[in-house]
C-alpha cells in the first residue's frame, strides 16, 4: 500500500519484508563487493591525498547562495542597526570577523535587490574595495576585495523598500491599533534582503546586536533579549551559539514579557492597552 507525501508529492512505501536469511546473504553479498572494490580503489590512489590546510574545507558549496566558504567565511557578525518604522527601512553597519584561505584575496555574501551597501572598511577604519553583481534569483552578490592579513570587514548598508524578509504592519493590523510592528521571516534564503551575509544554512555564525528603535516601542532577537522596555530605546542582544543567517530573527512592537514555567523560557507579544 501506498501513501501520498505532501511534502515531496511522491509515495513513501511500507519496509519491504524479508526473513533473517535473505538479510544475511544481501550483508555477505555486500561485504565481498567491497572487499572487491577496495584493491581497485588503493590502484586509483597510489598517492595519498594530502589534508587539506584550509580551515574552511569542511563546507559544502551552496548553489542557493554566492558564498565561497572555502576561500573566506563569516564566524561571527555583529550588528548595529536603527529600526525607521514610518519609512520601513533598517539601516547600520554588519561587522564579520573571517577565517580566510591562505592566499584568497576576497569574500563573497549575499544581499538582494534593492539592499544599498555605501562602504566596507577594515578594523583600522580603511575602506575597501567592493562590487555588487548582477541581479539574479540570487539577489546579488556582495565581493570585498582583501588585502593581506584583513580578517574583519564592517559593511554599512540600508536596506531598500521591498525587502523581502521584512514584513512591516500598520498599527490597524495589530492587537493594540496603536503603534506598528515589524518582524522579520528570514527562511528560507530571505535574510541576505535585510542583512548583507553570507546565507548559507551550512555556513553558521555568532552574533551580537545593537537596535535602535522608537522610544515607544520594544525589539527582541533570536538571542538573550531584555525583559523590560528601555527609556531610550536602544537594545542589546547575543546569541552565544552558531546559527545559520536564516535563524537571526528581528521584531519591533509594542510588546511585552510574560515569564513561563520553565525558567529558560518567557513570552514575548503585542501589550494589550486598555
Amino acid at each position: 500500500m501506498a501513501f501520498r507525501s505532501p511534502i515531496t508529492r511522491g509515495y513513501l512505501w511500507r519496509p519491504l519484508k524479508m526473513n533473517r536469511f535473505s538479510l544475511l546473504s544481501m550483508l555477505r553479498s555486500a561485504s565481498l563487493s567491497l572487499l572487491l572494490a577496495l584493491p581497485l580503489l588503493h590502484s586509483c590512489t597510489s598517492e595519498p591525498a594530502a589534508e587539506s590546510s584550509s580551515p574552511t574545507s569542511n563546507h559544502i558549496m551552496d548553489p542557493h547562495s554566492n558564498a565561497r566558504p572555502d576561500d573566506a567565511v563569516i564566524t561571527h557578525m555583529d550588528l548595529a542597526v536603527r529600526v525607521d518604522m514610518e519609512q520601513h527601512r533598517i539601516a547600520g553597519t554588519a561587522t564579520y570577523h573571517l577565517t580566510v584561505r591562505d592566499g584568497a584575496k576576497k569574500v563573497i555574501l549575499d544581499t538582494d535587490d534593492g539592499l544599498e551597501v555605501s562602504a566596507v572598511r577594515d578594523a583600522a577604519g580603511n575602506e575597501l574595495e567592493f562590487a555588487l553583481g548582477d541581479s539574479t534569483q540570487l539577489g546579488r552578490a556582495l565581493t570585498v576585495n582583501l588585502p593581506k592579513d584583513v580578517k574583519r570587514i564592517s559593511i554599512d548598508y540600508s536596506t531598500g523598500p521591498n525587502a523581502k524578509a521584512l514584513q512591516w504592519l500598520a498599527p490597524q493590523q495589530t492587537q493594540g491599533g496603536k503603534h506598528p510592528f515589524l518582524f522579520t521571516q528570514g527562511e528560507a534564503i530571505l535574510s541576505r534582503s535585510w542583512i548583507p551575509v553570507q546565507d548559507s544554512p551550512g555556513i553558521r555564525f555568532t552574533y551580537s546586536a545593537e537596535v535602535t528603535v522608537p522610544k515607544e516601542l520594544m525589539a527582541v532577537m533570536s538571542a538573550t533579549n531584555a525583559q523590560e522596555r528601555n527609556a531610550d530605546g536602544v537594545y542589546h542582544f547575543e546569541m552565544t551559539h552558531a546559527i545559520p543567517a536564516y535563524l537571526v530573527a528581528l521584531a519591533v512592537g509594542d510588546l511585552a514579557f510574560k515569564p513561563m514555567k520553565h525558567p529558560r523560557s518567557s513570552l514575548a507579544t503585542a501589550a494589550l492597552r486598555h
